[in-house]
């Protein structure tokens, strides 16, 4: 059984030192080919058929009767039967007809057919198969061997080898010695494993020995060869038609055998392994492989093993014709049909190969081998096969310095591909600052998938429409290898990327960047009040030129409520944020520092200081608070009083009287009476003309280090720190002169 497949020249099966492929067709052979040795010859008592002989410089062909059998013996000039051709030298093989009178025994039958040969035509010869064969390997025979009886035949045997011999007809092995007397065919049936370092396209076939008559020129009769080889297996003359679109043929895989499947029937097992062009890898349910005639195959779904299987006897001898590959003979294997599967996923592009299992893993049966580079089975993997996928564009929104949600619309793209129709709309809503989101165009898929493009090879343009308070910082694309599209351009919100990028395959990355419009707000505080209850603040935010936001604080005390707020604000632009005081009110009195800060925790931070104006630059993404803080100046209000009858109040009374030459005690009082403390309060009593003061106390926390009624009547004492509410009491002891 021959399965055939297109021309493909098998050349590398017949690569051998000195070889012309084009002559040594049956270099690679697996099969014995008419193993039955029917050469066509029809009448009379046979034909001495011319075969073909040696290899390189000495090759020369015979008649096409006998290819691809060869025989060793000598040039017989004139000896070959012109009926079937002679090319070149005669270098014959005898060859019976069935019932013809070879010996002495009378008409001999074929033991299958209709001819049979005999090995000993002039001389003892070798007619042989040029095979590969492999170290280790098994081999099994059966062939029908018989004695040629002649005159001194007697009960002497007619002797032959199978054997197996080098392109210089030195013996590398024999298989088995038949010897037969008598006069029948003689079923000879075997195995033997094929020797160490026997490996090569080698010379197996049968040899004379020796003849019963003792003449070298008539003997060993020879019919119904069978020879048994595991059949070799490789994946030369697979294709791959490049990268293709889902739905496509992606190409055919050959599994390529030269060999007989054995008992049980031939599993090989191919295995889906990763591309070698660094592409996504490409799951089963991504393609499809329909196996042609002669074999069947079985698929789980999910598993990455195919399994092919050959029944048992089928034959594959490198050829559909008696022997080898060549131009007209294509060689014989297993074809798989390779197609790219159309699903409803936005996927990239992917990529995978096939490749042999060995022998007896992954379910293969053990019967077969491959990676024999000697026999030219070296092509264990076929070459990528590319899904190129639907051309897809990916939308990606980042938002600088807050969250938001932002709307899209597509130009020549699907953006649902659950949903009837072209769907045009896209929205996309942030979660975290800085972090992207995707855009999703299939929800029943697993991940964020992109958008179809609708005509591959055309424009494609985003827009996105702006939020108030927000701005776009960039937008740009990217392929598949993260490099940067070229051509994309961006107007306004609008993002055009050229139908160059866009072809069949394309999968493309589309960013948008967004930062929040930044916030300045200013306020005011008054952390200790007003110097004046009727205090109000002017505060303004001033861009450059004209249109101030400005507020007037309103309140009491300490609380000024209100700001003044810019809401958007421009990025990158210098803002003056100052504050003036009405009418009636006075900057004056307070003592002004400002600061900012910024919620925006990724943002710069607000600048600080201490006067009455000052500039900030915001960033996108900033949101600003700064604040006027006042402190007014302090405020006091102090009393002192002076009587020289403390016990009747601080002043003295109506008709109080001092006595001549009496001693009496004189109390000074000083109050605050707030609201503020009072430091270094200076209290000074100058002397009176007769009255003569010799002591002097204090009393209170504020009382001075040190105290003399010098320095109290002279430049006067500092008092230390005097709390609203707080009294110093001074005593002072004086005589009236």
């Amino acid at each position: 059984m021959a399965i055939r497949r297109h021309a493909w020249v098998l050349l590398g099966w017949a690569v051998l030192a000195g070889f012309c492929p084009s002559v040594f067709a049956q270099a690679g052979s697996r099969v014995i080919v008419n193993g039955d040795l029917e050469f066509g010859v029809a009448n009379g008592s046979g034909a001495m058929i011319d075969t073909d002989f040696g290899i390189g410089a000495t090759f020369d062909g015979g008649a096409s009767a006998s290819n691809p059998w060869f025989t060793s013996h000598p040039t017989q000039a004139g000896q070959c039967s012109a009926a079937f051709g002679v090319v070149g030298a005669c270098h014959p093989v005898e060859t019976w007809v069935s019932n013809n009178n070879p010996d002495l025994t009378g008409p001999v039958a074929a033991n299958t057919g209709t001819n049979f040969v005999e090995l000993n035509a002039f001389v003892g010869s070798m007619i042989y198969q040029n095979v590969c064969l492999v170290a280790g390997d098994t081999l099994s025979y059966r062939f029908a061997h018989r004695r040629r009886v002649l005159a001194g035949s007697g009960n002497n045997p007619d002797s032959a080898a199978f054997r197996i011999k080098d392109q210089a007809n030195g013996l590398v092995q024999t298989i088995t010695t038949s010897s037969v007397t008598g006069s029948s065919w003689a079923i000879r049936t075997g195995s033997a494993t094929i020797g160490a370092g026997v490996s090569g396209i080698l010379r197996l076939g049968f040899e004379a020995i020796a003849t019963s008559s003792g003449n070298l020129s008539a003997g060993n009769l020879l019919d119904s060869i069978s020879i048994g080889l595991r059949p070799l297996v490789d994946l030369g003359g697979t294709t791959s038609s490049g990268a293709q679109p889902e739905g496509q043929d992606l190409g055919d895989i050959f599994i390529r055998l030269n060999g007989t499947s054995q008992a049980g029937g031939t599993v090989i097992a191919l295995q889906r392994v990763a591309p070698l062009n660094g592409d996504a890898a490409a799951l089963d349910g991504d393609f499809i492989l329909t196996v042609g005639a002669g074999a069947t195959m079985s698929h789980a779904a999910g598993s990455d093993i195919w399994l092919i299987t050959i029944p048992a006897g089928a034959e594959f001898d490198g050829g559909v014709a008696p022997g080898a590959a060549g131009a007209s003979n294509p060689p014989d294997g297993i074809s798989i049909d390779v197609d790219a599967v159309t699903d409803a996923l936005m996927e990239p592009r992917e990529s995978f190969r096939l490749q042999i299992v060995n022998p007896g893993v992954s379910g293969s049966s053990n019967n077969w081998l491959s990676s024999a580079p000697t026999c030219s089975t070296q092509t264990t993997a076929t070459p990528d096969f590319v899904i190129t996928g639907q051309s897809q564009v990916r939308l990606a929104k980042i938002s600088d310095g807050a969250i938001g949600s932002f709307n899209f619309a597509f130009g020549n793209a699907d953006t649902d591909l659950l949903a009837a129709g072209t769907q045009a709309a896209a929205t996309i809503a942030t979660s975290a600052s800085g972090t992207a989101a995707l855009h999703d165009a299939d929800a029943g898929a697993a991940g964020a998938q992109g958008s179809a493009v609708v005509a591959p090879g055309a424009a494609v343009t985003i827009v996105e429409t702006i939020p108030p308070g927000w701005v776009l910082n960039s937008a740009a694309c990217v392929d598949a290898a993260n490099a940067p599209v070229a051509g994309t351009s961006l107007a306004g919100g609008t993002l055009t990327i050229p139908g160059a990028a866009t072809a069949a395959g394309a999968s493309l990355t589309c960013t948008f960047r967004n930062g929040r419009s930044p916030i300045v707000r200013l306020g005011k505080r008054l952390p200790n009040g007003r110097f004046v209850a009727a205090d109000q603040f002017v505060l303004s935010i001033a861009p450059p030129g004209t249109g101030a936001a400005t507020f007037t604080t309103t309140g009491s005390g300490d609380v000024a409520a209100g700001q003044a707020v810019v809401d958007p604000a421009v990025a990158g632009t210098s803002y003056m944020l100052s504050e003036t005081a009405t009418a009636g009110a006075d900057l004056g009195n307070y003592a002004i520092a400002y600061a900012c800060t910024n919620a925006n925790a990724a943002g710069s931070a607000g600048p600080s200081g201490a006067a009455s104006a000052f500039d900030l630059v915001p960033a996108a993404g900033d949101d600003f608070t700064c604040t006027f803080a006042n402190t007014r100046n302090p405020l006091s209000d102090l009393s002192i009083t002076k009587t020289n009858t403390p016990a009747a109040g601080a002043t003295d009374q109506a008709g109080d009287v001092v006595m001549r030459e009496t001693a009496m005690v004189y109390r000074i009082v000083v109050t605050n009476h707030g609201p503020d403390a009072v430091t270094g309060a200076l209290v000074r009593d100058p002397a009176s003309p007769g009255l003569d003061c010799t002591a002097a106390t204090c009393a209170g926390t504020a009382c001075p280090g040190s105290l003399s009624v010098a320095a109290l009547q002279g430049a006067g004492v500092a008092l230390g720190a005097l709390a609203n509410g707080e009294s110093v009491n001074f005593d002072l002891t004086c005589m009236t002169q």
